[in-house]
């Protein structure tokens, strides 16, 4: 009876965790999206980062779980997060720089042709 306490005890604490963790972040999108607003900051250059919320649930369910079909979404999770986010910061990365810039004139005349790429 104790042990079934302790269990039920336990996995509320992990579903709570989940609970308080979603909560957090949508006060975080909502205060970016406010100083967004009121000039303070861009929040296109935050939400550039989205993708870490991808790797940290997928190490989350990766290292916190033992069954092997959490282990393959938490890794699916990563991968995914990882390569989002490394195709945002190359392109971003890639295209600003002032070496590209003076390669590629055609650039600088054509900034809606970046979206394109």
């Amino acid at each position: 009876m104790a042990l079934a306490r302790l269990n039920n005890a336990v996995a509320y604490s992990r579903h709570s965790n989940r609970h308080f963790i979603v909560g957090v972040l949508i006060l975080l999108l909502g205060f970016v999206l406010l100083l967004d607003q009121l000039g303070f900051v861009e929040a296109n250059k935050i939400f550039m980062f989205w993708p870490l919320i991808l790797i940290y649930f997928g190490l989350n369910r990766f290292f916190g779980y033992r069954d092997s079909v959490a282990r393959f979404w938490g890794g699916f999770l990563i991968l995914l997060g990882v390569s989002f986010q490394a195709r945002g910061t190359r392109t971003l990365a890639t295209f600003t720089s002032a070496t590209n810039l003076a390669r590629f004139p055609d650039l600088r005349r054509y900034p809606a042709d970046l979206a394109k790429i």
